[in-house]
């Protein structure tokens, strides 16, 4: 009797890499996440310890983006744009 053997050495070979990667996609990452969480700890270490200082003038809260100060011409301008 023959035997039929479909496939051989090649699958096995195919799902040793496969799992392979696998394996080390999920090692990177946890390590990934590690390194997130640890970057996180070090910044809200060094905010408390910036908010806990007496010289809180060093932290400039909503220096981003500013609105224009209406101004006399800017009124004036705004009004001809409306009519």
């Amino acid at each position: 009797m023959k035997q039929n053997h479909k496939g051989g050495w090649i699958p096995l070979i195919i799902g040793g890499i496969t799992a392979g990667t696998a394996i080390y996609q999920a090692i990177k990452h946890a390590r990934h996440l590690a390194a997130e969480e640890a970057e996180k700890k070090r910044h809200n270490e060094e905010m408390e310890k910036i908010a806990r200082s007496k010289n809180t003038t060093s932290i400039s809260i909503g220096s981003g983006l500013k609105k224009k100060k209406k101004t006399k011409s800017n009124r004036y301008q705004l009004q001809t744009l409306k009519d």
